[in-house]
């Protein structure tokens, strides 16, 4: 009788086990969809800065009198991108 006891409770740990094991799954594969979330949100940003500097490179460019093949060629561009920042 005791060793059923005792494997009852061994049982009933385990379970627990397994159970504080898929919480803690759970918590990391939320920290992980966050921490993505987070990385890609400064994918972003980082992307939207470098255009903004590209942006601001050409119309100083411009500014400067270089030609738009230049331009392009520096900042990647299309002559329509370059002609639209002066709109």
């Amino acid at each position: 009788k005791k060793e059923i006891a005792d494997s009852k409770k061994e049982i009933a740990d385990s379970k627990k086990e397994i159970a504080d094991s898929k919480k803690e799954l759970t918590d990391a594969q939320k920290e992980l969809a966050d921490a993505n979330k987070a990385l890609e949100n400064s994918r972003k940003e980082a992307a939207n800065a470098l255009k903004e500097g590209k942006k601001d490179t050409a119309i100083n460019m411009l500014r400067e009198g270089m030609d738009i093949e230049t331009i392009k060629k520096v900042t990647g561009f299309s002559a329509q991108e370059i002609k639209d920042l002066v709109k």
